[in-house]
């Protein structure tokens, strides 16, 4: 994903712009990839003063970069602690219980998400088994239909088996 900054008269515009890149691309410019459980979730000022959110997820497969059993901690700034919020407009919202295919990076002793409001698929059960919805929260993305560029809101990706969204994933790596 490209985030982009933009300048109508001079004045910034209240939105994280991205472009989407495909479901193979992704894979292959992630560093891990990993059929997880969101297990908790802490919330803390750093030493700048920023408030961070740290979301501990367990692998149930490693699909790239990651093995099952392992204990990652997700490190976002933002989040909500003692009557103050900070809100990175296009961040991801996780939640404790929540099972996700997530890719992502390593940072130092944490991990963060492959982009801005990137990389969160949220795994549920559907008619037919599991089903896989993606999850980009505020983002708003960017196309060039023509010469001119378009923001709009994504229509996030939904794909009917869980297996069949894995399958793609594997053949890209």
């Amino acid at each position: 994903m490209r985030l982009m900054s933009f300048f109508l008269s001079g004045y910034p515009l209240l939105a994280t712009v991205g472009m989407l890149d495909d479901l193979p691309s992704m894979s292959r410019r992630s560093g891990m990839i990993a059929d997880v459980r969101v297990l908790s979730q802490e919330v803390r000022e750093d030493a700048k003063k920023r408030i961070i959110t740290l979301t501990k997820l367990q692998v149930d497969e490693g699909l790239k970069g990651i093995s099952k059993g392992e204990i990652l901690t997700l490190y976002q700034v933002g989040g909500s602690l003692n009557g103050r919020v900070m809100h990175l407009e296009g961040s991801s919202v996780y939640r404790p219980g929540e099972r996700l295919v997530w890719f992502g990076f390593p940072l130092q002793e944490n991990v963060v998400s492959y982009g801005l409001g990137l990389g969160k698929f949220k795994v549920v059960s559907g008619e037919r088994g599991l089903e896989v919805f993606e999850e980009l929260g505020d983002l708003k993305l960017a196309r060039r239909p023509h010469t001119y560029l378009l923001l709009a809101n994504p229509s996030p990706r939904h794909f009917k088996s869980l297996e069949r969204f894995k399958a793609v994933i594997r053949s890209a790596l």
